[in-house]
């Protein structure tokens, strides 16, 4: 079993190192999201090669040019689209700043759009300018209009303004007519996993047990180098009891951060993605809004004149913004990974797409 340890370890530890850095780098994004990667530091298959890796989500008219936006933010460019160029004049540094996830245009011809975490305005000096969202607690995911009143979406709430003038004011669904007190499994499972399930404090554990898993990785190769330089008995014997004593103290904690890890991917992910539970009490999961990390989109229905949103539990209907919610029978199943288009046609159908596939 020791020489099993140490060649799995050896083989292992730059992989752990990795996982570990990256877990505490995502757990605090806000801290990195202005700091960029050159893509061609990365492998063949992060480059960006006829609009590919959502750096084209969408596109919406702009006179007789054409915006294009995606990851990468905007890009404007002419009805043949022979010359692009960029358009991203005001928005923050950083990728994740610019990753954008709609856009929409009022009947007055204003537009707006929503990055993960930011909504935009296009100002008539084609300058973005950021509009604050009172009481935003999450990411946002989608924009939306009518006439000309703007709705915004995020993971928890809805915030509408009238018109351009008007201040957002935020709104908090009522519970659907299914409301159940349930949450999702592998939600809950990816929330114990970078302890953000117990808000900061889950957190900073999370990060504690990555930097014992990178002591242990360090120290571990260290000993390693050390018997192999035939250093002194003194040292050898303080390394073996570093790496041995925190691996002993902090063994149920690794293993539990191990095991959730594999449930974030696929095979073991299959088994749970379906899956709700109760909330745990004392959790960011408690809490009263029903919504809770669950609105994905919304979009206004012409013909039925009433609204749609898509969540992440499927699609319900509301006859205004403060009304109850009903979920919708006989809609397409949608992928775990989310919609990538959620459309009206000119027929009154919806267009709605997934990795499962693309319905009318």
């Amino acid at each position: 079993m020791k020489k099993m340890h140490r060649w799995f370890g050896l083989i292992l530890c730059l992989f752990l190192i990795g996982f570990c850095v990256s877990g505490i780098i995502l757990n605090h994004h806000e801290l990195f999201s202005s700091i960029n990667v050159s893509r061609s530091l990365m492998p063949n298959t992060y480059e960006y090669k006829n609009w590919n890796q959502g750096l084209m989500r969408g596109t919406i008219a702009k006179g007789n040019n054409v915006i294009i936006y995606g990851e990468n933010g905007f890009f404007l460019t002419d009805s043949l689209g022979s010359n692009i160029r960029d358009f991203n004049k005001g928005m923050p540094s950083g990728v994740e700043m610019r990753n954008i996830r709609n856009v929409t245009r009022t009947r007055s011809g204003d537009i707006w759009a929503v990055g993960n975490f930011q909504l935009f305005h296009l100002e008539n000096s084609n300058v973005w300018e950021t509009v604050e969202l009172d009481g935003l607690d999450t990411r946002l995911t989608d924009v939306t209009s009518r006439g000309d009143s703007v709705v915004v979406a995020s993971r928890n709430h809805l915030w509408l303004s009238p018109n351009t003038d008007k201040p957002f004011r935020q709104i908090q669904l009522r519970a659907g007519t299914d409301y159940d007190g349930k949450v999702s499994l592998l939600r809950t499972i990816w929330l114990i996993h970078s302890g953000a399930l117990f808000g900061t404090i889950g957190k900073i554990i999370g990060d504690a047990v990555a930097i014992v898993l990178i002591i242990l990785s360090i120290s571990g190769v260290w000993f390693f180098i050390a018997r192999k330089s035939r250093a002194g008995r003194t040292q050898l014997k303080k390394l073996y009891w570093i790496h041995r004593r925190i691996g002993r103290i902090t063994i149920v904690l690794t293993l539990f951060v191990t095991i959730t890890g594999w449930f974030l991917r696929p095979p073991a992910m299959i088994a749970i993605v379906k899956g709700r539970v109760p909330a745990l009490p004392l959790t960011v999961q408690s809490c009263d809004n029903p919504w809770n990390d669950q609105l994905r989109a919304v979009r206004y229905d012409f013909a039925k004149k009433d609204w749609l949103i898509y969540t992440s539990n499927g699609f319900y209907v509301l006859q205004d913004l403060f009304s109850t919610p009903r979920p919708v029978n006989g809609t397409p199943k949608v992928s775990f990974m989310g919609l990538s288009s959620f459309y009206q046609v000119k027929t009154g159908q919806w267009l709605i797409g997934s990795f499962n596939g693309l319905y009318l």
